[in-house]
């Protein structure tokens, strides 16, 4: 009798210790679980904010490269507005080089106005000049940089409104480029396609 409640003591006792065994090893794992994933999540974190700071650099350089271009290209105009100036002798108003340079086109209504210029002056400005464009419309003369003239036409496209007085203030600084060219007929809507520019 007391051999068989030793046996049923040491047979209890050995299952009390192996579930205490198995409950402790389920919990290690479990933590070991919990402190991989929070673990994973805080690299995973990490890696997400420096990826998102190097997106925002990568940004500001594209931003930076862009504003260094167009200095390269305003540079590149003055410089060859320069040279022209020296080969020829022919000296162009300074006024008209920055209006070049900034507005991208001069209109010869202007240049009389602005830089007393006569016509036949501002045509041997225009002839001479390089990368330029030069368009007889509406009773005026228009000199526009190839470069200018291709951003023109790519803000046109994206005009909506048939309205030609709202058209030209959406083109913000080709304003007075869009109204001469359409007052010539250079310039029609069409409602499906939008602005088009017709051959000059």
């Amino acid at each position: 009798m007391k051999r068989r409640l030793d046996d049923y003591l040491e047979k209890g006792t050995k299952r009390v210790n192996k579930e205490a065994k198995d409950y402790e090893v389920f919990d290690i794992e479990q933590i070991a679980k919990i402190v991989a994933e929070k673990t994973v999540a805080l690299l995973t974190k990490g890696l997400l904010d420096e990826l998102e700071k190097l997106r925002t650099d990568i940004n500001d350089l594209k931003k930076d490269v862009l504003e260094l271009k167009k200095e390269i290209e305003l540079l590149r105009k003055a410089s060859k507005i320069k040279e022209f100036s020296k080969r020829s002798g022919f000296d162009i108003p300074q006024k008209f080089r920055e209006k070049l340079e900034n507005f991208g086109y001069v209109l010869a209504s202007e240049a009389r106005n602005e830089f007393n210029l006569s016509i036949s002056v501002f045509r041997r400005i225009a002839s001479r000049l390089e990368n330029v464009d030069i368009i007889e419309s509406g009773g005026d003369i228009v000199v526009v940089d190839k470069n200018a003239f291709k951003d023109f036409k790519n803000r046109l496209s994206k005009v909506k409104t048939s309205d030609p007085i709202e058209a030209s203030r959406s083109l913000g600084k080709y304003d007075k480029l869009f109204l001469t060219l359409r007052k010539g007929g250079l310039l029609i809507y069409d409602s499906k396609s939008g602005w088009r520019l017709l051959e000059y």
